[in-house]
């Protein structure tokens, strides 16, 4: 009788199986859905923080730009401005727009940049002044309106004749 199982060791072999089922499927819930779900928040918490250093970052160089934009351009700089690019090409504004948009994809932003840099070159704003004040080799024709006055008809035979303080003129 020794050797035969009892039903206090059945109880307590099955409790052990149990237990341990329990234990396994503890650890692997952990490693297979806790676990990827933590890493997950954490991921986004990351990015989230990360958003909000490059929306601060933004913030601070929109206040700069605003302390920039305080600085304006000259009109007769922006005049220039305005005439080199009414006769560029799309390529040629494609490139001006890169090179002074300051990584922006505006026009004008690009032409208020340039317009700056005409100010501080006051010599390459003449040169480009005297270009805007020659109008290429156009030629107009103006003729002169031709005025054909007519004479008007009055009577040329007029005789007068004064009766008293009065004085009559007759036109024929």
């Amino acid at each position: 009788m020794e050797n035969q199982p009892t039903k206090l060791d059945k109880i307590t072999k099955a409790s052990i199986i149990v237990g341990i089922l329990i234990m396994s499927l503890s650890v692997a819930y952990y490693f297979v859905v806790f676990l990827p779900q933590k890493e997950k928040l954490e991921i986004e918490q990351q990015i989230k923080e990360k958003e909000e250093k490059e929306k601060i970052a933004i913030e601070e160089i929109a206040k700069k730009e605003t302390k920039i934009k305080e600085v304006q351009p000259s009109e007769r700089a922006l005049k220039a401005v305005a005439y080199a690019l009414g006769s560029a090409s799309k390529t040629q504004l494609k490139e001006f727009i890169e090179k002074f948009g300051n990584g922006t994809n505006d026009k004008y932003v690009a032409m208020r940049n340039m317009a700056l840099s005409l100010d501080q070159k006051p010599e390459m704003l003449a040169d480009i002044e005297n270009l805007i004040g020659k109008p290429e080799q156009s030629v107009i024709n103006v003729q002169q309106p031709s005025i054909q006055l007519q004479q008007p008809d009055y009577p040329k035979n007029c005789t007068s004749n004064t009766i008293g303080t009065y004085t009559y003129t007759n036109c024929f």
